[in-house]
């Protein structure tokens, strides 16, 4: 194998991981939310019209509201946040609370190594990165997120990494 250009390790933490999580939720959630908010509230607004102009009365009008008020909460804040519990729960189980990472970069691709297992991947396996205050999150073809953390640079820098994300 080449030798590793830089090198990154940290503790998968759950405050890391729903950082990254919720960045990468909203890149692909989104958009999905976003389209049936608005179809919700289209057909709220036709059943409102509905309603005042057939006479069924303001206390129908209400509950019609408050439903459609339950569905948007539901749809935009706890399928995202449940997600994320889920995802957390399935990953603590297998690995524990904490995982320590360590990531390798080559010239030709990445390895991380966790307690209980390694993946290896090449570069143009990489579909996107997006980033946060504390990550890079390196978006694959699979839908794997692999976290980098700014700060777990042990060799090597992100300058290095992005120069190769780009060929």
């Amino acid at each position: 194998m080449n030798e590793p250009i830089a090198e990154n390790r940290y503790t998968l933490t759950k405050a890391l991981f729903d950082e990254g999580m919720k960045r990468v939720s909203k890149e692909n959630y989104a958009g999905f939310a976003k389209k049936v908010t608005w179809i919700v509230l289209a057909a709220w607004l036709i059943m409102a019209v509905l309603t005042v102009v057939l006479g069924q009365g303001y206390s129908l009008l209400l509950i019609e509201s408050v439903v459609t008020a339950a569905v948007l909460l539901w749809i935009n804040l706890y399928l995202p946040w449940d997600k994320r519990r889920r995802a957390w729960k399935t990953l603590s189980e297998q690995v524990g609370e904490t995982s320590e990472r360590t990531i390798r970069f080559t010239e030709s691709g990445f390895t991380i190594e966790t307690e209980s297992r390694e993946l290896s991947a090449d570069y143009a396996e990489v579909q996107s990165v997006l980033e946060t205050d504390r990550l890079y999150i390196l978006l694959l073809e699979n839908g794997t997120g692999i976290l980098v953390d700014k700060q777990g640079f042990t060799a090597g820098h992100w300058a290095d990494i992005a120069q190769l994300l780009q060929r």
